[in-house]
């Protein structure tokens, strides 16, 4: 007995230090026999839980995408530190910015973004970088994400990096002819059968594509003009527009969707895993659009001990969409389970590595949101 509480000890002391993820402490203690209940009562009772974080002040307040969490995790965290997560959800950009603009740290501890709107937050005096060395989650990324030139501040960076992947067409091939140009959505065949996420912007810069807008998130007037007639050409093809790309899924399942226009890589993994078809990626000649997001700390928040423990047990272990997340060991996990992909464990799901972020900005064929 005496064994295993040293070894215990160890455990609690190694989350304390950093040393442990909180999902390392809990499969080290289910080795052991022990429940989660009861790991959880050993983080308590040895001082890794609620009694060391009586300092810590909540709830944590969280602006959010809904794939960038799930509930087993926020039921983990108050478990281990006695904090509870609220989150919310936001749809676009602007709109994250704009409340985090309206409301600050009175009502948001953290806030999700995509990849320039970072520095705009940092610009606008609404967010503090962090120097990633002082996470020890930061250590699993890989090196390119740690070094993302317009994040970084000194040696501090803007964001968290979270997940980045393109955003492309899926389609059914048991319906739909292989195609590799954005022309083919308009093809009349295919009316009222694509589903799109309602995300305007990227919409718009797609369309942009399709109009031949060399910087589609930077369109000149003529150029929007030109997107706006293309959209309202697709408008006929168009089923409906979903609130979050996990909605997805069901439509291709259910065979009324043949083409999803605007998704993430993962969509194919996710309905084989529901029971659907195999479906199937298109990287359209016009090139596409794609983001690199992650999480940012509003800097007049209230709950600061609480966001540092939260940032200091990030996990992208877990991927509720099947983007391609910026850590080894997550992207470990996508290559086994949800590609294939089993030549190289640093391939992601769309058979490209990290560093392709940079190297297809610089091409100017994926068009960062």
């Amino acid at each position: 007995m005496t064994d295993v509480h040293a070894v215990l000890q160890s455990l609690v002391e190694g989350v304390r230090g950093g040393r442990l993820t909180r999902r390392e402490f809990f499969s080290a203690c289910a080795r052991l026999g022990l429940s989660f209940v009861a790991a959880s009562s050993v983080l308590r009772t040895l001082g890794g839980g609620t009694a060391s974080a009586a300092a810590l002040q909540g709830p944590l307040n969280i602006l959010v995408w809904d794939d960038h969490f799930d509930e087993p995790e926020l039921k983990d965290f108050l478990a281990t530190t006695g904090v509870k997560i609220n989150t919310s959800l936001f749809d676009e950009n602007a709109d994250a910015y704009a409340k985090t603009k309206l409301v600050g740290g009175r009502q948001i501890d953290v806030v999700s973004g995509d990849a320039l709107w970072g520095p705009r937050y940092h610009q606008s005096g609404l967010v503090d970088p962090l120097d990633l060395s002082q996470f020890a989650s930061a250590k699993e990324l890989f090196p390119v994400f740690r070094e993302i030139s317009f994040w970084k501040v000194g040696n501090r960076s803007i964001m968290f990096p979270w997940s980045w992947a393109p955003i492309i067409p899926y389609y059914d091939p048991r319906y739909v002819t292989p195609f590799d140009s954005y022309e083919a959505l308009f093809d009349p065949k295919y009316r009222r059968r694509i589903v799109m996420e309602k995300t305007p912007v990227d919409i718009m810069a797609q369309m942009g594509l399709v109009s031949g807008a060399k910087k589609p998130y930077e369109m000149t007037p003529a150029e929007i003009k030109s997107a706006k007639e293309a959209l309202i050409r697709l408008k006929p093809n168009i089923l409906t527009f979903v609130e979050q790309s996990n909605q997805f899924v069901q439509y291709f399942v259910n065979g009324t969707a043949w083409i999803i226009a605007n998704a993430h890589t993962g969509l194919d993994y996710r309905v084989k895993q529901a029971g659907g078809p195999l479906v199937k990626p298109v990287y359209p000649k016009e090139g596409y659009v794609g983001f690199l997001d992650g999480e940012m700390l509003e800097r007049e928040r209230d709950h600061r001990g609480a966001v540092e423990r939260k940032d200091n047990q990030h996990d992208n272990g877990k991927i509720a969409t099947g983007s391609q997340v910026c850590r080894p060991r997550a992207r470990h996990r996508v290559r086994s389970t949800r590609c294939g992909v089993a030549d190289d464990p640093q391939r992601t799901a769309s058979g490209r590595r990290p560093e392709d972020v940079h190297r297809r900005l610089q091409r100017g064929h994926c068009a960062l949101r």
